[in-house]
């Protein structure tokens, strides 16, 4: 499969982005520790995983060999360096709001990705998350000031239909919380508790 790559953001936005993307290489303990708190929540572990917004692989690196790695950002720059990092992962270059994807993923990442859609496109990008993932765990900001491409949400909204199993308040600094919902009729991977 050919995909091609839409360059859809401006080229300050595109250079904000790379830039930022440096910052952030790698998890921090928190979110493995939430990571490995979830996990712990499925029967099985899971097969396949996304990493939306991937930057240069920050979720894909919390992750064994055993799994199924994918991951997608707009920036084909970040793909590739995230390849350099991973290079058995599935990565492509696309925008949230068109996911090129016709399969299914167990479990889905988006960390400090959703709190930079705009209001005016987090509904479709939300949708299009629930349509590819049966999982998936957000590291999103909650409060922050709406400022240069930070937008506050309200992901329980947003993923109405879905089950919250875990919500935790605080992460990297005050503003990150922590979530994980699961598609209604994926419950069943899940651990009864």
């Amino acid at each position: 499969m050919t995909l091609k790559v839409k360059e859809v953001r401006s080229d300050m936005l595109h250079k904000y982005w790379t830039n930022r993307t440096t910052i952030h290489k790698d998890l921090a303990g928190c979110e493995i520790e939430f990571f490995n708190a979830v996990l712990k929540e499925f029967k099985e572990k899971p097969k396949s995983i996304i990493d939306f917004g991937c930057g240069f692989g920050r979720g894909l690196g919390g992750f064994t060999t055993n799994i199924e790695l994918y991951g997608v950002d707009f920036s084909l720059q970040n793909i590739r360096v995230s390849h350099s990092r991973f290079p058995q992962a599935n990565l492509v270059a696309a925008d949230l709001q068109n996911l090129p994807f016709i399969t299914k993923f167990d479990l889905g990442l988006c960390l400090r990705v959703l709190q930079h859609i705009p209001h005016n496109a987090i509904a479709r990008v939300v949708e299009n998350i629930k349509s590819t993932c049966n999982a998936v765990i957000l590291e999103e900001g909650v409060n922050v000031p709406e400022d240069f491409y930070q937008f506050n949400h309200d992901y329980e909204t947003l993923f109405e239909g879905w089950t919250l199993k875990k919500k935790q308040l605080e992460g990297t600094n005050p503003y990150t919380h922590f979530f994980f919902f699961v598609a209604e009729v994926e419950e069943k991977w899940l651990k009864l508790r």
